[in-house]
């Protein structure tokens, strides 16, 4: 796991390049999912800056959940 790389006010906050790394998309991609509202993120002198708790949000928001659930006895 990437760690955060930039410290605000005691907290680590991610910023787009990482964020990108993490998210494994470009950065472009990044600033699209935020200029949709579609993930967190607070501005420090005028630079985008993304938590991590806003990216395990947006993952989660994302995952597909499967709607079949296949027990071991009906692979066999």
């Amino acid at each position: 796991m990437i760690k955060p790389n930039v410290l605000i006010n005691n907290r680590p906050y991610y910023d787009i390049g990482t964020a990108a790394q993490v998210l494994n998309t470009s950065v472009r991609s990044v600033q699209r999912i935020m200029a949709r509202n579609g993930i967190q993120y607070m501005r420090h002198n005028r630079r985008p800056f993304i938590s991590p708790e806003s990216i395990d949000e947006y993952i989660e928001r994302k995952t597909v959940r499967a709607k079949i659930f296949l027990n071991k006895e009906a692979t066999r």
